[in-house]
């Protein structure tokens, strides 16, 4: 006796180093089993589950079966079979109370009874249609006793049934009031009229308030009303232009019936002409004259050529029908015919209408040369030859003077100006344009002491006011000015000594710094008086400071960015490198427009992206600028570069499911494989549970079975280590470590 063949499902459960976990479904194959009934005489107590319920077929018999009933050959007879689990604890158990585990017999106090299914249809279903349309209703078998001992089976029918659905209830429904009509008077005092429509309620629905379908109401209107003609009579014949054929008339007439009201439109013509036709009038076809011959169609020996003419009016009415309309006729040439040209052309306008120019006439080739005929050698179809033309003359013409301007100052007495325009340009050898520009002097008094370029001005030691000149006189001054980003042992005012108290112009005084301090702010080392109060230079921003240099570079801690770190990571410091480090500060920026990099005015630099080796470029360049606390600045690129980490391998995947439930020892299950973003590395797996032993790998990635599972099917018992009865999943915990 075999046993089913199932398809159970094991499962193994697998997880990454950090924390990944994964599931595979195994499928496993239930292996062929014998019954085996042997008797053993053991002391071994069975311990059994309760019976199950009887199970009758029809079965044959060969000689004898439990329950005292004797059939001779192969008979078919009532079989009923029962069964109960027994506890197993060892094969001597097993094989000492297997036959406790199955009863059967036939006939007997047990016997089966042959009955076939007692089944009748159920009571119809609901109808499922809308109101007032068809729809459909079902029955299902009722069983109301089931076949026993090969009875036959019970149907598994479902029938169906057309059915009609119920009225549809349906309330009355009043429709909207149409607009009113027309005035039944068209000038003066009427009545006008709405209607609606009434849908009357049926199948229990509600009625209308009101069931009225016309509503009356006073109007008054002046509608014109239009004449009112009858119908056209049919047209009379055709009355021909030369009473026998062609073009003619034919006339028609009609009535007023009522005339026209309210300033309605006025009745129309009473009579109506229109053209028409008799039969026709014949009509001899009519050709144009003859076209010329066309050329021969071969230059030298037999050929043919052609001529054709046109229809001018075609035939009509039985007149006489067109002739041919083209020509042929053979033609030769067997002497020789030079070149033909035609008359030349009148000479053309010289094309330069001011000056010497060309002129231009041409001729056209007719027929050129045939057998052996020959064409001038210098023959052309253009000539030009030189000419000359003053077809372009024109004189200039201008306009009357305009008014004259305000006075510009100079260094005389100032002049005024005064214009007029050009109303026709000269053009070719017409007569040339005057004067547009016309000036005149003595609008302003002469400068007192010095001019230059229209104005008046001082000499040297003077100064003006209201364009009068009057002698320089300074004082000395004093600075008071510091930058705010110099600190009070950095900064001091320049010492101002000055030859008195009153100076004359081009006096100097002289700028000092104490305390090794140099003068910032200007090149020279002394102020002039070139005004009244007024020196150069006249900057007020001149102070001593510490001498400065400016940075010469920047340095970072490090220019190396790893792959493990992540956005918004401190990556490191920036320096100066300056000859004033020991007292300077400074401030740092990020030139380079980019959103990978972070630069406090400290100098930390943070990164702003997640680095990538396997997917950049392998550098990136910044630009940054620095600083010092005097403003002088540097900017320059520092390029980092992407180290590549080590990263975690993922996706454990596993190429199969399934095992096979009598599976032997090393049997291959299938292969482990992962993903990994650092190419070339090789990968081992490792199983931190393996289900007690069942499962191993080896060769690093090859998934096998751990136990001799092939003598359960005939062994039994302990020997079914993989056993789908027993346990059908397997958790197993995966990890995976790369080079």
């Amino acid at each position: 006796m075999s046993s089913l063949k199932l398809v159970p499902v094991v499962v193994i459960v697998v997880s990454l180093f950090g924390g990944f976990l994964y599931k595979f479904l195994f499928q496993s194959i239930a292996g062929e089993g014998i019954r085996v009934r042997r008797d053993f005489n053991s002391s071994i107590d069975c311990e059994v589950m309760e019976w199950e319920s009887w199970s009758c077929s029809c079965d044959y018999d060969s000689s004898s079966v439990d329950g005292g009933c004797d059939y001779t050959g192969l008979e078919e007879v009532n079989v009923c079979r029962r069964s109960r689990q027994i506890y197993s604890n060892g094969l001597d158990y097993y094989y000492n109370c297997m036959d406790l585990g199955n009863e059967e017999f036939a006939c007997g106090d047990y016997s089966c009874c042959y009955q076939d299914c007692v089944w009748s249809w159920t009571s119809w279903s609901v109808c499922d249609a809308a109101c007032e349309s068809t729809g459909a209703q079902s029955r299902s078998v009722g069983v109301e006793f089931e076949p026993t001992c090969g009875g036959s089976d019970c149907p598994n029918d479902t029938e169906t049934s057309d059915c009609e659905g119920s009225c549809c209830i349906i309330d009355c429904i009043a429709g909207e009031w149409s607009s009113w009509g027309e005035c039944n008077n068209t000038c003066g005092d009427g009545v006008e009229e709405r209607s609606r429509s009434i849908v009357e309620a049926s199948c229990y629905g509600e009625d209308c308030e009101s069931s009225h379908t016309n509503e009356y109401q006073d109007c008054y209107s002046e509608i014109n009303v239009d004449c009112s003609m009858s119908t056209w009579s049919t047209w009379s014949d055709c009355v021909l232009d030369n009473g026998l054929c062609g073009s003619g008339a034919k006339s028609r007439a009609r009535e007023i019936i009522s005339e026209s009201e309210c300033n309605g439109e006025e009745c129309g013509d009473q009579v109506e002409e229109e053209y028409c036709e008799g039969d026709c009038c014949s009509v001899d076809c009519e050709l144009s004259e003859w076209s010329t011959w066309s050329l021969c169609s071969v230059d030298c020996g037999d050929g043919i050529r052609e001529r054709e003419r046109s229809v001018v009016t075609e035939m009509d009415c039985g007149g006489l029908d067109c002739e041919d309309t083209s020509e042929v006729e053979d033609c030769s040439f067997s002497t020789a015919i030079d070149c033909l040209y035609s008359d030349w052309t009148n000479w053309t306008d010289c094309d330069n209408d001011c000056g010497n120019g060309t002129t231009l006439r041409t001729r056209y080739l007719v027929n050129g040369a045939y057998c052996g005929g020959v064409c001038e050698d210098d023959a052309g179809i253009e000539e030009n030859e030189e000419c000359e033309s003053y077809r372009a003359n024109t004189d200039c013409e201008v306009s009357d003077w305009g008014e004259w301007g305000d006075c510009v100052n100079d260094c005389d007495t100032g002049t005024q100006t005064r214009t007029r325009s050009v109303k026709v340009s000269q053009q070719c050898n017409g007569e040339e344009c005057p004067d547009l520009t016309e000036q005149k002097t003595g609008c302003h008094e002469a400068c007192a002491q010095d001019c230059s370029a229209g104005e008046c001005l001082c000499f040297e030691g003077y100064f003006m006011i209201s364009d009068t000149c009057y002698a320089v006189a300074c004082t000395p001054i004093s600075y008071s000015y510091c930058p705010s980003t110099h600190s009070s042992s950095q900064c001091s005012y320049p010492d101002v000594d000055c030859p008195g108290d009153t100076l004359s112009y081009g006096d100097n005084c002289t700028l000092t710094c104490q305390n090794g301090m140099v003068l910032q702010g200007t090149d020279l080392e002394y102020i002039t008086c070139v005004g009244n109060s007024l020196f150069d230079p006249s900057e007020s921003t001149i102070y001593c400071s510490i001498e400065n240099s400016a940075p010469s570079g920047v340095e970072v801690s490090t220019t190396t960015i790893s792959e493990s770190m992540s956005s918004g990571d401190k990556l490191g410091y920036l320096s100066a490198i300056d000859d004033d480090s020991d007292w300077d500060t400074y401030t740092f920026s990020l030139v380079t427009d980019t959103s990978d990099f972070y630069i406090t005015s400290s100098g930390t630099v943070y990164v702003k992206f997640n680095p990538d080796y396997e997917t950049s470029e392998g550098s990136i360049t910044i630009t940054v600028g620095v600083t010092d606390s005097l403003g002088e600045y540097w900017e320059g690129d520092i390029n980092f570069t992407i180290s590549d980490s080590n990263e975690n391998p993922t996706n454990i995947v596993l190429s199969n499911y399934t095992v096979p439930e009598n599976s032997g020892l090393l049997d291959t299950i299938g292969y482990f494989s992962c993903d990994d973003v650092d190419v070339g590395q090789t990968h081992a797996f490792y199983l931190s549970t393996s289900a007690d032993g069942l499962f191993a790998v080896i060769h690093d990635n090859e998934l096998v079975v751990a136990v001799d599972n092939s003598d359960c099917l005939s062994q039994h018992g302990d020997y079914c280590q993989l056993n789908y009865e027993d346990t059908s999943e397997f958790e197993l915990l995966v990890k995976v470590k790369d080079d």
